[in-house]
């Protein structure tokens, strides 16, 4: 499961949703299934989750949802934006032969 962000347009604002994924396997591949979040208080909410194989229930509360460990990503993707922004693959390449 991940969270996946939403804007929306409302009159002069954007507001940002954030909805609890699922992925699951079909013939076709793999495919996502949006979760439904109960409504509530935000420290209350409990996200569902309906067991297929008669695993215990698992309550997710959405006020208690952490971010732990995150992975770095901006340095690497602006490296990767100069990268080739600078066309360096391609000098590497001509230098190479």
């Amino acid at each position: 499961m991940f969270l996946r962000s939403t804007v929306v347009k409302s009159e002069d604002k954007k507001l940002r949703y954030w909805k609890l994924v699922e992925n699951y396997a079909t013939e076709r591949g793999t495919r996502h299934r949006v979760k439904n979040v109960r409504r509530g208080r935000p420290g209350t909410r409990q996200a569902p989750w309906t067991p297929e194989s008669g695993d215990e229930l698992v309550p997710i509360y959405l006020g208690q949802v952490g971010w732990g460990n995150p992975r770095r990503f901006g340095d690497v993707y602006v490296a990767l934006r100069f990268w080739k922004r600078l066309g360096l693959g391609n000098l590497l390449s001509k230098l190479r032969s």
